[in-house]
């Protein structure tokens, strides 16, 4: 990989990054002061709410995983 491949590549990287933290953003930003529905992770301490979970469907959209 050359110098111009690399810095081409973090570009694409980081368009996608901004792309995709945006639109998890704005998802979470909809959610402020909506109910929540809870649920429980690894234990009952570390909990996740919907708008998490699709914040996070949303990165990972983006990124082709």
């Amino acid at each position: 990989m050359t110098a111009g491949d690399s810095a081409e590549f973090y570009e694409q990287a980081l368009e996608v990054a901004l792309e995709a933290s945006s639109e998890a953003a704005t998802l979470l930003l909809e959610g402020f002061g909506e109910p929540l529905e809870l649920a429980e992770k690894s234990n009952k301490r570390d909990i996740v709410s919907n708008f998490d979970v699709a914040s996070q469907e949303s990165m990972w959209k983006h990124t082709g995983w």
